[in-house]
């Protein structure tokens, strides 16, 4: 008979005579039957969700009241147009940093300008967030059906935020984007190490560097970011994050 060790922990043979405390089996099961049925929960939650997005992905008119802005947008970067001019009667920009709309672009190139290129794009991304979140709780249980279950209670929130999820809207990119970091900062810790995600330091984030508690604490944040790390090389960068600041100051005051 063979032990499996580690250099953390080491194995300690039981004795011949040692056994199993009583009901330890029964335990172990109830445990077990316990992963397993929320994983099957999990599964469910996540096929539910698959089911309507993918039955409306191809809609041809907005879900949501502010797809129509983002198509928009999508629009201006395919005719050669900014995104960021001075505000207009005929257009007045949104408040949001330009990766999102950049990737719809480039798969509205391919598939053609309508919703579904946005909604594929927040789709994939809502996808990521279920893998993220599921990755990190099987990491740190060891267990797979944790991990899926944890994914299924992400999925089950789907109509608790107003089906959102799937819509032409930046929030399930930066949501990716923040699970991701923040996964890469758990992960970075564990190694006595901070990773940064692809992109963060030359403001290609849908939104800054700030989890969803800290957004109110948004306006200090950039205005501290922009001159260090992002005036002199991404000078068009900065603009648009400062232009950013003013609406959420703007929103903050009115609110």
């Amino acid at each position: 008979m063979t032990s499996i060790s580690s250099p953390c922990v080491k194995a300690r043979p039981r004795s011949a005579g040692q056994q199993a405390p009583a009901g330890l089996p029964r335990r172990l099961a109830a445990a077990r039957a316990a992963r397993l049925a929320a994983a099957l929960a999990g599964l469910v939650a996540i096929g539910s969700y698959l089911f309507i997005a993918l039955s409306r992905l191809n809609y041809p008119f907005a879900v949501e009241w502010l797809e129509g802005n983002s198509l928009v947008e999508v629009h201006r970067i395919l005719a050669g147009q900014p995104l960021y001019p001075a505000p207009t009667a005929g257009y007045v920009p949104d408040g949001y940093p330009p990766l999102y709309f950049a990737g719809s672009a480039v798969a509205a190139r391919v598939l053609g300008v309508s919703y579904l290129p946005l909604r594929l794009v927040s789709l994939v991304s809502s996808l990521a967030c279920l893998a993220v979140l599921g990755r990190l709780v099987q990491r740190e249980t060891g267990s797979i059906a944790a991990g899926t279950g944890a994914a299924g209670v992400f999925a089950a929130t789907y109509f608790a935020t107003g089906t959102w999820f799937d819509t032409a809207r930046v929030d399930s990119l930066f949501l990716a984007q923040i699970r991701q970091r923040a996964r890469a900062r758990l992960v970075g810790l564990c190694r006595k190490e901070i990773v940064e995600p692809p992109g963060y330091k030359v403001g290609l984030w849908p939104w800054p560097s700030v989890l969803p508690w800290e957004k109110d604490h948004l306006v200090s944040r950039l205005a501290a970011l922009v001159p260090r790390s992002v005036e002199r090389e991404h000078g068009p960068i900065a603009e648009r994050l400062r232009y950013f600041a003013v609406l959420q100051k703007s929103d903050s005051e009115g609110r």
